[in-house]
């Protein structure tokens, strides 16, 4: 039972790696064009930390008693920086998407063969928790009609 687990555990692991590698392998055959030049480094970084920023405080309601109006000319300002920043990016955009579908196609595909363990595991315990209380019930009835 241990095995299955541990394959379980391993494939979800796996899984996770084949989602992101694709993208991280695009990211380190473009290395010079997106990132290697200073400029584009910093471009980039800022435009990342701009959109981390501007949607936290989204979730966290700061703009929520401002004007809507207002918010949507405050939305699409910040939405020009950040596709500026990130412009070396967006040239690629359909390498991006090809790799990330690629990277979800090998996550499904790996991540359901690790679900089909781990379920295994879960309904093995189950089972075994259920027999093990049925034992239970049938000690203490056994020992009821003995009189300890």
């Amino acid at each position: 039972m241990k095995n299955k687990l541990i394959k379980g555990v391993i494939l979800e692991i796996i899984s996770f790696i084949l989602l992101v590698a694709p993208l991280g392998i695009l990211i380190w055959v473009n290395n010079e064009k997106w990132i290697q030049t200073q400029f584009q480094g910093q471009k980039l970084g800022f435009g990342f930390i701009l959109a981390v920023v501007f949607i936290l405080c989204l979730l966290r309601g700061a703009f929520k008693d401002l004007d809507k109006r207002l918010t949507t000319v405050m939305s699409l300002a910040v939405m020009l920086v950040f596709v500026w920043c990130i412009d070396s990016i967006i040239q690629d955009l359909k390498w991006i998407i090809l790799c990330s579908i690629i990277g979800y196609i090998c996550y499904i595909v790996v991540n359901s063969f690790a679900k089909y363990y781990l379920n295994y595991v879960k309904n093995y315990n189950a089972e075994k928790a259920h027999i093990d209380a049925r034992h239970d019930v049938e000690d203490v009835s056994r020992r009821r009609e003995r009189g300890w």
